[in-house]
This record gives structure tokens, sequence and C-alpha cells, in this order.
């Protein structure tokens, strides 16, 4: 009887802890589907979609299209990353192991090492789909491959693990779509010497959603740390208008988070935690402070309804109550007066502007608050002076940032982070169709040029400068309606964009369309001025960095005087150093699938998948691999794999060098003919300098089935042998004691007698043996098997032989 595979029953992409191994692996299991997408038959969005499910209903959730990894997320937890896996892939080719992200790290920790060359892996894919939990396994990786056990090594490599529960606390939050979704974008540089001992790290980060700490969307939380701190305090979460969108979520545990989140603090070293905890503190209690109406001479003004909350946060950040109150009743405004004088006047605001400038208040503390963390994470991953340059240390980058976003309304925010995806998504096409030409001419081999769409001209239309951009556009007008209010400079902003003529741009009613590489994405032009100017008041910022206040350290080394810079051209600068950073180092990609978005274990929405398949660009880059050639392997892998295909290259063991044994393989293989017989082709086959390369995917598969109809007919006849060797034996065994029953009773076989059991296999026949098989059932044993004829007399006829 068969015996079923057992399989290993475990949980998923763990939001909030790692969880320990029970010791059995699931990387033993067999693997459905295809391991390399690029040599599947189809590789239209529907045949990647089936390849997928396929395999993750196997538990299998890592799948390649060549040197690229998707990932999908299972939604359970998988034993596939104890110590005993990761030992598995050490030192280890990717191709000789199963598809993991371990193999990314390994690869990328490998080729810093013994290249010396600055590595970086880039995940991408929509909230949901598992780039957190990639890039903290990648993490965890280099922390077990990397050598040196000092004290010093031992604290660094538990300085960049702990960062990353503080980080997720300050810096993710619960989602319509995600229960710790990242609300930043994180490159995570991780230095080491040339020996691959870790000496220390940089964290720059990008895009913190800090509209988040004042107006969570429906059904979602704000950030983890605001939960955490009630949660310590035994208060319940209702009780803040920015907590009460979502005050629980099942299976998670607030106050062991906030102990956790302290933790984390200890080990990062964090200089003065209770800054963090009392800013988290002041956040909350301006949150319940609320504005009436108050007549200001024939203006509308307004006066703080409840003064009692906003005593407790002054207190809290150590500001002047009475200074900050008058800061967010009135701004001050700037006009130019007889002379060239420039006089100041106090404008009051009503209860709706106030309250806008308690939120801009809020965010920008918050905000800083973040940045202050990350500097506390870089400072205890500086490097020691040790007496060796910093040009020296090599590093591995690793970028975690927002996938793609496209929602029922999307705004400002969802415009940068589509924007920073168009320029990620241009470096991964420009990139791989580098690295895939490259190699072409390394190996040198015959190629042709490769075209692919390039998505330069989306980039142009959001950041050129001339012809001005989206963004461009926003900042100019920004800046000559300074004064005006967000409304208005909304609308001259959508009555100035939709001049542009573009074919990738189209202006609607209430906004326009850009039609990005992953679809159209419909932007509402409200709101786009408020949250590009992005700026504090300057009376509430000096009110924040007066002397004294227990805030001031948030705000360090800012210019308060000079011009801030909007969000456009913040994400500009930004995005262009990111792409700069990312140029200079050797790129490894990891694309991130969210399998569906009711966090269903082991299912797949395909029509769901099939989406982000599309917008991940996987079809495009499937093509531009095959472009070229779908399958390539060095010569001595070729020969291991497939040397029972050529009589010269076995049994009898191959003397001579690895491309001639490959070339003899492939010359006996094209006689078999069907698929195999394009190996003969040269424009299909061609041998490089290390490598061979077969152009279609199918002639692959035709070369797996020959191997396995090969090996098959090896073991027929080592069972056949050895079932004849066993029946022999136990002929003469049987013969002995036939011998000694006779002698025993003075009895002698006749002469005449004829004794001929069964020693042999008589089914020789590959065609009847499966046949048989076919006719008798799995538990059933075939002895015996011979073809018979029977003679059918007919009248005056000869007897006909019909074979039976």
């Amino acid at each position: 009887a068969r015996k079923k595979t057992r399989r290993a029953i475990g949980g998923g992409m763990a939001p909030y802890r790692r969880r320990r191994s029970s010791g059995s692996s699931e990387l033993d299991l067999p693997r459905a589907g295809v391991d390399d997408m690029t040599l599947l038959r189809s590789s239209t969005e529907s045949g990647i979609t089936a390849n997928l499910e396929e395999r993750l209903s196997g538990r299998c959730i890592y799948t390649y299209i060549g040197d690229v990894l998707v990932a999908a997320n299972p939604f359970t937890w998988l034993e596939i990353y104890g110590e005993g896996d990761a030992a598995r892939y050490v030192r280890k080719s990717r191709l000789d192991v199963a598809p993991h992200i371990f193999a990314i790290a390994e690869g990328a920790f490998r080729a810093m090492t013994e290249e010396e060359e600055s590595q970086c892996v880039i995940i991408s894919g929509e909230s949901g789909a598992g780039k957190t939990e990639a890039s903290k396994q990648i993490q965890n990786y280099l922390a077990l491959a990397s050598t040196g056990h000092s004290a010093e090594v031992e604290r660094v490599k538990r300085v960049f693990l702990e960062s990353n529960p503080l980080l997720e606390a300050f810096g993710n939050a619960k989602t319509l779509r995600n229960n710790n979704s990242s609300r930043f974008g994180k490159y995570f540089e991780l230095l080491f010497d040339r020996f691959g001992s870790p000496r220390g790290g940089v964290v720059t980060n990008y895009l913190l959603e800090k509209s988040r700490a004042v107006r969570p969307g429906p059904g979602e939380r704000n950030f983890h740390s605001f939960y955490q701190l009630v949660a310590s305090r035994s208060r319940s979460a209702t009780e803040f208008p920015t907590l009460a969108t979502c005050a629980t979520v099942d299976g998670v545990d607030d106050a062991a988070g906030f102990e956790e989140t302290m933790q984390a603090m200890r080990d990062v070293q964090v200089a003065q935690p209770r800054v963090a905890v009392d800013a988290v503190d002041a956040c909350l209690e301006l949150s319940l402070v609320a504005f009436r109406p108050l007549g200001v001479g024939d203006a509308e003004g307004s006066a703080v309804a409840n003064p009692e909350p906003l005593r407790r946060a002054c207190e809290l950040l150590g500001l002047d109550a009475a200074r900050l109150q008058k800061a967010l009743g009135s701004r001050k405004l700037e006009t130019m007066a007889a002379g060239g004088k420039t006089e100041t006047f106090d404008v009051p605001l009503n209860p709706t502007q106030a309250a806008a400038a308690r939120d801009a208040l809020v965010k920008s503390v918050y905000s800083k608050l973040f940045d202050w963390l990350v500097s506390s994470v870089n400072a205890a991953l500086e490097p020691p002076e040790v007496g060796e340059a910093e040009d020296e240390l090599v590093s591995i980058g690793v970028l975690d940032i927002y996938g793609f976003e496209i929602f029922e309304s999307n705004g400002f925010e969802q415009l940068s982070i589509n924007f920073v995806n168009e320029k990620l998504q241009q470096i991964f096409i420009a990139l791989t169709l580098k690295a895939e030409q490259e190699e072409y001419v390394a190996e040198g081999i015959t190629w042709k040029d490769i075209k692919y769409f390039n998505n330069r001209v989306v980039c142009e239309l959001i950041e050129a400068k001339k012809p001005p951009g989206i963004l461009p556009i926003l900042d100019d007008i920004c800046r000559q309606m300074h004064s005006r209010a967000g409304r208005q400079i909304d609308a001259k902003f959508l009555d100035t964009v939709g001049a542009l003529s573009h074919p990738h741009f189209t202006k609607t009613k209430r906004g326009f369309v850009v039609k990005h590489y992953a679809g159209d994405v419909e932007y509402a032009a409200d709101g786009f001025a408020e949250a590009n100017r992005d700026d504090l008041r300057a009376d509430l910022l000096d009110v924040l960095v007066a002397s004294g206040t227990k805030v001031a350290p948030l705000y360090a080394g800012d210019d308060t005087a000079a011009k801030q810079p909007t969000a456009g051209k913040k994400i500009r600068d930004q995005c262009g150093y990111l792409v700069s950073a990312l140029m200079m180092c050797e790129p490894h990609y990891v694309r991130c699938v969210k399998s569906n978005d009711e966090k269903k274990p082991l299912s797949i929405d395909a029509k769901r998948v099939a989406h982000q398949v599309k917008y991940l660009g996987l079809p495009q880059n499937i093509a531009v691999r095959r472009a070229g050639f779908a399958y390539r392997t060095e010569y001595h892998r070729f020969l291991e794999r497939f040397k029972v295909l050529s009589a010269k290259t076995y049994p009898a063991e191959w003397t001579g060098s690895d491309k001639s044994g490959a070339a003899e393989i492939v010359k006996s293989a094209a006689l078999l003919g069907g698929d195999l017989a394009s190996l003969g082709d040269k424009a299909q086959t061609q041998f490089g300098k290390t490598k061979l390369f077969v152009k279609q995917p199918e002639v692959y598969f035709a070369l797996e089935r020959a191997r396995d109809a090969k090996l098959a007919a090896y073991a027929t006849k080592i069972s056949r042998a050895y079932r004849r060797h066993a029946s022999v034996r136990a002929l003469v065994q049987m013969s002995r004691d036939i011998a000694q029953r006779f002698a025993r009773f003075g009895k002698r076989r006749r002469a005449s007698s004829v004794d001929r059991p069964y020693a042999g296999d008589y089914v020789r026949d590959a065609a009847a043996r499966k046949g048989l098989a076919d006719l008798t059932s799995s538990s059933e044993r075939l002895v015996f098997a011979d073809p018979l004829a029977r003679c059918l007399r007919r009248k005056e006829k000869q007897p006909v032989s019909v074979p039976r």
C-alpha cells in the first residue's frame, strides 16, 4: 500500500512576532508547479496565476523568474524559517536548493563577501503582500550567516534585529488589507567588513504617512504606538477620537506590545525613551482639544473649548500653554507696506482652521519623533573606529517600501507612492535587461536587442522640470498662491495641470488620470495643496523649539528660519538619492503577492492575484528573460544532471571537459527527435564560455522527460536484476531443502523428472508491463505474464491463430 505524505501543520507570516520552529521542516515536501516561471508554457497573467495557485496549495510560497523571487503570502505560518532551514542555504547556489527568501539573502551575502561589492535587495508589493516579513527574514538570515562572535558583533546583530519591532511600533498600523502594514518606506543598509562580519548599519526612511496620526481611515487604526501606550495604562482607545475607528484587533495584545517596544528601545539604546512616550501621549491629548466659535472684531475667530487636554499636552512637551493656545487661534500675516517695510498682523482662525492647525502640530511632532527614533537606531549602528577606512566596508541594502496603490479615492500621497514605484520599476527593467545582455556579452553568444516598454515617459510626466511635470506645476502654484486657502490653490492647480498634453495623462472633472505601468489611476485634486505644503507655521514651530521644551531634541538640527521644501520636492529629492544608491549596488529582487483579501490560509483569489501579476510586471519580466534564452546553466551542472542521455557520458565516467561533455549530451538528445530535435539548431542552442543556453522552455521540459525516462529504464533494469538474483537464491535454497528432505527419507529423484521453478522476469516488453499494470490494482504483485495464441477453427478453413 502507498504511504501518504504527512504534511506539517503550522501558521503563516506572523505580523507581530517570530514563532519557533517545531522541528520538522516543510521544505521537505514535494514542490508542485514550476520552480522557475521562465519555463512556463504560458507566461500570461492567467498562466502565472495558475502556477502560483498550484504551488500555494502545496504549501510552497516561493517561485523564481530567473534571479527574481516571487513570494505569495500564505496567511498561515509555515515551518520553513528555522535555523535548520536557514543552514540548508549557507554556501549553496540557488539552483541547488528550493526557492526561498534565504536563497536571495545567501546570494547577496556571498556576492558581497566574494566580490567585495555592495548589494541591495529590493522588495516590492502591495500592502499585505508580506514585504515586512520578507525584510525581517532577510535580516534574520544575515545575522545567522555573518561571521564573528565578538561582543561588538553580537551587539550590532542585536541592534539591527531589535530595530524592527521598534520602527514597526511607531511606523506600522492596521489597515483594511493588513494588520501590520508598514506606513513608511525603509532602506536598511547593513555594513560588513571584507570578512563578512557586521560592523554597523544605516536606516533611511521615506514617506511616513503622518496624516494617519490625526485621521485613520474607516475601519483602520492609527499607529501601533498609540494603542500600546493606552493599553499600558489600562485605558480604552475609544476615549480618543483618533483611535476610536478600530479600538481592538483580534489576536493583538497591545499591552504586551508596549513592553516589547520599551525593551526594543533599551536594546537599540535610545538615549531618552521618555521623550518618545511623552510625545505619543501629548499627541493623544491634543486630539481631545476642541474649538468653539469666538467673534474677534468683525472676523470669526475661535477659542479652546476644553483647556485641560491642552494643558496636559503642554506639560508633557514642556510648552507654554498660553503661547500655544494663541498660536492655534491665530496666524501671523506679513504684508508689504509703503516704503518697502513689512507689516505683521495677527489673523484670527475660525474653529475649522484652528483644528487644522492642531492637526498640523500633531503630524509635525509625530513625524519628527519617528525621524528621531531612526536617528537613534543609526547612532547605535554607527561603525566604531577600528583603524580601517570607511570605504573598505561593503553593504547589503534591504528596501521595503510601499507598493503601487490604487484606491477608490486617490490623492497626493498615492501619487507620491506611485511615482516612487514608477522609478523603481524603471530601474528594475533597466537593470534586469542590463544584466541579461551583459551575460550574453560575457558568454560570447549571439543575441539581439530586447524591446521593452520604458516607463521613463511616465516618470517625466510627474517630475520633469522642462516642460514642467505634475509635481513641479503644483510647487509653482503653491509658491504663487502661498497666502490663499487650500481649495483655491487646488482649483488653480487643476486648471493649470489640465492643460498638459501627454499620451499618459487625461484631465477629468475632479482631477486627472495617469496611465501608470500598473494601470490607470484617477487622482482627485482636492487636498493636493495642503498635502504638498507640508509645513508647520513659523509661529507654531517657534513655540515647539523654544528653549527648555522637552520636544526640542526632535527638532535639533532644523533651520527654523529657512523655508522648508514642499512634500513634492522632498519626495523627488529622496527618490533621486535612493535611485542613485541602488544603481551603485548589485540588485536582487523580491516581488511579493497578496494571495487574497480575506486572509484565508493557502487560498488564491485568481482575479486579485492576476491584477498584481500585471502591475508588478511579471509577464514583462518573463518576456525580457525569454526574449533571449529561457534556460541557461553552467556546463558542470548540465553534465551532472543530464549525463544519462548519452552513452559517452554515462555509465562510464566522463573524463573530458564539462563543455565537451555537454556537447555530447546535446548531440545525443537531439537524435531523440520531437522537441529535442531543435537542440541541433545553433539559433536555438548556443554554447557560451561557461554556460549552455537553450531558447525554448519546451526543449528544457523535453530534456527533463527524457532524463526521467532514462532513469526509469535504469531503475527497471536494476529491479529486474535484483528480482532474478533473489529468485535464483530462493531456488538454490529450495533445491537444497528438497535434497535434504529426500535424503532424510532415503529417497532419490528420478532422472527423468523436471524441476523448473520461476527464476526470472518474464515480462520484458515495456508496453506490456504498462498495460498489465493498468489492469491490476496498486496492491497486487505481478508475478508472471506470457503471450498466448488461441486457434479458431472454421468450417473448411485452416485454423486462424489469434494472439491474446
